[in-house]
């Protein structure tokens, strides 16, 4: 196992205290800690050194360092725990010495890869031009006990934040892509470990469905008995509800102890007589680890037919879990067909040989050229390709490569081909006239109902797609299609991809319905209607193997196919996107009216996660009271117990979690309150744990009254009942996958269990379904509760059909967060109320004295997590954005591009109440006119200063230096000393403002002070105002662009996020081409500043980013420089710019360029920089620094009365008075 997370100061210590303990002392990885000369064993100093960003001597390394910044991050590598036993129990010392090296050397090749495929340092402001390759600096600390004082052979690997680039540079590395990599790591570091000890005589296990594998010899019980850490984990995934790789490894952290300090040699005594006393003996142990080599290795017939498992579109293949795969899943596969593991060399080879079939195709985002490109910061949001590159192209990428497979693109498109080829097939078309009378039958429909009724029944296409939102009434508009297409003699058959939704579906719409797997399945005796309409309901979950073939085998028999669905709810279990494909390429009939919610402002919620805009979704929940936060997992569910049990005599509950981890926590917890309440009698029969379809059933506890939840379809059950279908063939009912009941009877004997049905049939489990499949239904995964309606929807009421009074009521309470799709199912499945349970806190990762709780925003997490999507896409799909990619980045300008950026931008970030965003609007403008007062109050006050400090000569008629006030303004006409330095050359003016103010000279320190206040003050006026117009005038452009794009998309937040990434590539790709064309033929004001191009790779990088620099100067300044000035960098930048608020963006890329031409040995590291400060502005600038808070206070005193003094409240401009509430204005420009 890897856990990763980041480190900061806290954990420095603790690794640093480990050692001074006693602990081993740790050694440097990684090629960044050789660049740097280290070696061997890690120095405390150095070591807090750089993780502090700097030499290991101390001196300066990188060359910013942020007050905030991550010191690294600890990617620990964890041996099985019958390795770690083996390591510190066999009778040989040397065998004992030997496992521990075949540790270390696994984890130093892990972390090798780590580096060379996860090291990264972004370049250009938040990764704008691109990542580097980028050499890390690791410190390495094994450890060999785990908290609880027991054998556990570890290792963290310490990351720190800084890296060699490979342009030269020392900056932070990017840690997104080693998190990116880091399953690939881990399966390097399995492999190496499984070779290593094969190679002493260790036999592996078989893998588990996670592909760890354990030493051959050991009980599941022994190494269960020895593993209470692993114990106290799994407590704490049970207590938190959580599971995955992600919630393990944060459970991991939050039940750390501090480690006691004890000698390791006494430990290692105690283990050996507790090993003793439970059977394991020396002669035992030395058996499992004999020294004979034990490698297994596949033959070259093995390997072809493991390379094609691990390419299929089967069980076990990359694709199994989605059309599109990347490089490190294909490690993970290979390691997990090595019997023995392998070197990380010859993993690499299989690797390599895999993507070099002619069966992969790689899905890459590449430019004209093929160079491949990256998204805004760096990270693209999908891989995709213009065309199929070399793979001596793709080498040099710094992009998560994706890769498919042409079966799969093959399948996709005959999908969409499908479709395309039958739009004319004009089936099933019914009379205009007879759809008018059977609809003029059925005045409640809505008139989106009616439009879709209309369009399925007459339109003739083969295919025809209905989408339909959480409550659109999909199954009632379906029946009325039916008994028009019966009453013109079509046969229908209906079909879903769970017998859940198959069930709901055929008492929905009175359609006889069976899973789409009974149709597609060969040698099924279920074939499908000849000649008629095959409604295929909760299409986006059918996955592209299911889809291609019914639409193939609907096309054959001539049949209609409706296929119904919600690309916006869960989608297909592995590869799939193909309806959402479908519906973006061919349209929809589309429903749009939610009946089933009975309060207006939920249907709005709803529709608003739905369109993306889960901000305003979250505000609405949070405004009516239906967000619950608790600072504990335990007082969180136990309120959602609460609650849900309160509920219960209302009318009809459910509860919902994301994870089957949380509903198996949430079922303990409802089965307590049941039993509590009196509600289980007689005898009760206790269920063990079992391990099925990958993952695991917990161990049950079943008796009479429980509700239970069914995990399997099976035809034919004990007291089950025959149906003639419409055809004639009789049938069983059967029960289906995600279907409920309550038990009426246990039989500990035999292990049957007798239930009643939720459709009111008796049936009779047998024991093998009771122990592989059945589970307490109480609380159900939001994947179970897809299409299920909690109560009676609302709009029946509404339209008369029954009382308020005597509608179902229904309620749902949802534990935890989720993505946007699970998170919409759950919260659109009950009519009345749905309640959602947020931790208010989040537990930081740290190792010592426990954790520490730390606040968070339970609203805004909630919002962020459904924010994220998790459908997949077609790999096709991959292919053909780039198009749109390349067709954006050729047939527009890059303002063109940018303005719809930002007016998408925006929309995206108003996802807030309408009035919200006018008050925050309407503060920045307060904001912002707040500053302008302030500045200029503050320049009134230097300028008084100036005179305070001064003696004042008697006025004459040659020169004076009296202020007056001019229309509320303070103006003051001053003569520069001849002798000043730069006292000829004019100050910059402002219209309205004192343009001389900081040119007034005194020797006296005083009037330096004063002056110096003066020119700060004279800075912030003029920024102030120029912020302030900017704000008004990017408002009323942004206003106009949001209005015109709101319009355009309809408030989708989906659609503008798919529009951005588009847009994000489209813009890089325009700045490639840019530079690109620079870069071959460089102009003279580049070249004579930054020289020619080199030859050297990370010379060529470096100077490549001088070139970017430059590049951004100019046309961001949007003037071309003076030719002739005899500066090179005012050649290439132009002039240092007037505009205060314009000169530091320019003064930092100056000294960027000059940190370049060092680095390019163009200039020497020690020369004077290119427009260094004068002496006199570094003594103003010090006298500025001086300015103490006794002189600040000065300001406030009041001032002195006489025929020529202004009083202070006299210079105060009249403006609005100002917002307290706003801050700084937030400027987006």
């Amino acid at each position: 196992m890897m856990s990763a997370h980041k480190i900061g100061a806290e954990h420095v210590n603790y690794y640093l205290s480990y050692v001074e303990r006693g602990g081993d002392a740790g050694r440097w990885l990684g090629k960044g800690a050789e660049a740097l000369g280290l070696t061997g064993e890690v120095t405390p100093e150095a070591f807090a050194n750089l993780a502090e960003g700097r030499q290991p001597d101390g001196t300066k390394l990188l060359e910013r360092i942020h007050a905030d910044r991550v010191m690294g991050w600890d990617m620990t590598m964890s041996a099985p725990k019958s390795l770690s036993l083996l390591a510190v129990l066999h009778p040989d010392e040397e065998m004992r010495t030997a496992l521990r090296d075949v540790h270390d050397r696994a984890v130093a090749a892990g972390l090798a890869y780590l580096e060379d495929v996860g090291g990264a340092a972004r370049r250009g402001y938040g990764g704008r031009d691109g990542h580097v390759g980028a050499q890390m600096v690791i410190a390495g600390f094994v450890h060999k006990t785990s908290r609880e004082g027991e054998p556990d052979l570890h290792e963290h690997g310490i990351i720190l934040n800084v890296g060699l680039g490979e342009d030269g540079r020392w900056t932070s590395i990017d840690s997104r892509w080693a998190y990116a990599h880091k399953a690939g790591a881990e399966a390097i570091y399995r492999s190496e470990l499984y070779k290593g000890a094969a190679e002493l005589g260790v036999v592996w296990e078989a893998p588990d469905v996670h592909g760890n594998r354990e030493v051959a010899g050991f009980s599941r019980a022994e190494l269960r008995d020895w593993s209470t850490r692993r114990a106290n984990i799994e407590d704490e995934l049970a207590r938190t509800g959580g599971s995955g790789r992600r919630a393990a490894e944060a459970a991991a952290l939050a039940t750390r102890k501090t480690k006691v300090d004890v000698e390791f040699t006494a430990l290692v005594e105690q283990w050996r007589t507790r090993a003793r006393d439970e059977g394991l003996s020396p002669r035992r142990l030395a058996k499992m680890a004999g020294g004979s080599d034990r490698r297994l290795s596949l033959s070259d017939e093995e390997l072809l037919r493991a390379k094609d498992q691990i390419l299929s579109l089967g069980d076990g293949g990359l694709l199994e879990g989605g059309s599109a795969f990347t490089v490190d899943a294909v490690v993970r596969a290979w390691v997990d067909h090595l019997p023995s593991g392998a070197s990380r060399e010859y993993v690499e080879e299989l690797v390599e040989d895999t993507l070099d079939d002619p069966r992969v195709v790689p899905l890459v985002v590449a430019d004209h050229e093929g160079h491949v490109l990256t998204g805004e910061h760096g990270m693209p949001k999908n891989a995709k390709t213009l065309r199929l590159v070399r793979s001596e192209d793709l080498e040099a990428s710094r992009c998560q490569l994706r890769y498919s497979t042409q079966a799969m693109l093959a399948m996709e498109a005959r999908v969409i081909d499908a479709v395309g080829a039958t739009r004319q097939a004009g089936v099933a078309m019914v009379d205009p006239g007879l759809v008018e009378a059977v609809l003029a039958r059925h005045p409640t429909l809505t008139l989106d109902q009616v439009e879709m009724v209309r369009a399925i029944t007459t339109s003739g296409h083969g295919v025809d797609a209905v989408v339909g939102p959480p409550g659109s009434g999909k199954s009632f508009a379906i029946g009325v299609a039916r008994e028009i297409w019966e009453q013109a003699g079509y046969r229908l058959q209906g079909s879903a991809p769970s017998g859940k939704a198959a069930v709901e579906l055929g008492s929905g719409a009175g359609i006889d319905s069976t899973t789409l797997a009974a149709i597609v399945a060969p040698n099924t005796p279920t074939s499908i209607v000849k000649g008629g309409v095959l409604i295929l309901d909760e299409a986006g979950m059918a996955n592209t193997l299911d889809m291609d073939a019914v639409l193939a085998m609907a096309r054959q028999a001539g049949t209609k196919v409706v296929a119904l669905g919600d690309p916006r709810q869960i989608a297909a279990v592995g590869a799939g996107g193909t309806f959402a494909g479908i519906v973006e390429r061919f349209g929809a009939s589309e429903l749009t009216e939610n009946g089933r919610q009975a309060e207006d402002w939920e249907r709005a919620a709803i529709k608003a996660l739905r369109d993306g805009r889960s901000g305003e979704a979250v505000a609405s929940y949070v405004a009516h009271g239906r967000l619950v936060v608790a600072d504990v997992p335990e007082d969180l569910m136990s309120g959602c117990v609460t609650d849900w049990w309160a509920a219960r005599p209302e009318g009809e509950v459910a509860m919902y979690a994301a994870t089957r981890a949380q509903v198996w926590r949430l079922n303990a917890l409802a089965r307590a309150r049941m039993a509590e309440a009196g509600q289980l009698s007689g005898p009760e029969m206790v269920v063990g744990a079992v391990s099925r379809g990958g993952y695991a059933l917990p161990e049950r506890t079943f008796a009479a009254g429980d509700e239970v939840l069914l995990g399997k379809n099976r035809a034919k059950v004990s007291g089950d009942v025959v149906v003639t279908l419409a055809d004639g063939t009789r049938r069983h009912q059967g029960i289906k996958n995600g279907q409920r009941a309550r038990i009426v009877e246990v039989d500990g004997q035999s292990g049957q269990v007798t239930v009643t049905h939720q459709d009111g049939r008796v049936l009779t489990l047998a024991k093998d379904y009771v122990e592989q499949y059945l589970a307490h239904g109480y609380a159900i995964t939001a994947h179970k509760a897809q299409g299920e309606t909690v109560g009676e929807a609302g709009r029946v009421a509404a339209l008369g059909i029954i009382a308020e009074a005597d509608r179902r009521k229904g309620k749902a309470f949802v534990y935890g967060l989720a993505d946007a799709e699970l998170g919409l199912v759950m919260a659109s499945r009950a009519t009345d109320s749905t309640r959602f349970y947020v931790l208010a806190t989040a537990e930081t990762h740290l190792y010592d004295e426990g954790s520490q709780i730390e606040p968070v925003d339970p609203a805004a997490s909630l919002a962020r997590s459904w924010g994220r999507s998790a459908a997949p896409g077609m790999a096709g799909d991959e292919l053909e954005r780039a198009r749109v990619v390349k067709r954006l980045a050729a047939g527009f300008s890059a303002k063109d591009l940018a303005e719809r950026r930002d007016s998408l931008v925006a929309l995206e970030r108003g996802d807030q109440d309408p009035a919200v965003a006018l008050e925050v609007a309407r503060s920045q403008r307060e904001a912002a006119r707040t500053e302008v007062e302030a500045a200029r109050r503050t320049l009134a006050e230097a300028i008084l200063d100036i005179e305070d400090a001064r003696e004042v000569p008697t006025p004459d008629a040659s020169t004076t230096n009296e202020p007056t006030l001019v229309d509320d303004r303070l103006l003051l006409s001053v003569r520069p000393e001849p002798n000043r330095p730069g006292g000829s050359e004019p100050a910059p003016t402002t219209p309205g403002l004192p343009s001389q103010a900081a040119d007034v000279v005194s020797p006296d320190r005083r009037v330096i002070e004063a002056e110096a206040r003066a020119e700060a003050a004279l800075i912030a006026s003029r920024t102030a105002e120029a912020a302030l117009r900017l704000v008004e005038a990017a408002q009323s452009r942004r206003a106009a662009a949001v209005a015109a794009t709101e319009a355009e998309i309809g408030g989708d937040r989906r659609r503008v996020a798919a529009d951005l990434a588009l847009l994000d590539e489209a813009l890089a790709t325009q700045r490639r081409w840019s530079l690109d064309a620079l870069a071959a033929q460089p102009p003279t004001w580049a070249a004579d500043l930054i020289g020619a191009r080199p030859s050297e790779r990370a010379s060529a990088l470096r100077w490549r980013e001088g070139l970017t620099l430059i590049d951004d100067v100019r046309k961001t300044a949007g003037f071309d420089p003076a030719a002739q000035d005899d500066d090179p960098m005012v050649r290439a930048l132009g002039q240092r710019p007037d505009q205060p608020f314009a000169r530091p963006g320019w003064d930092h890329h100056r000294a960027c360029l000059q940190r370049v031409r060092v680095d390019l040995g163009l200039e020497v590291p020690d020369s004077v920089a290119v427009g260094q400060e004068t002496p006199a502005t570094e003594e103003r600038a010090a006298a500025l620094e001086r300015l103490t808070e006794a002189s600040r206070r000065r300001w406030q005193r009041p001032a002195q009365s006489g025929p020529n003094r202004l009083r202070r409240s006299d210079v105060s401009p009249q403006l609005d008075p100002p917002n307290p509430r706003s801050g700084r204005p937030n400027v987006d420009l």
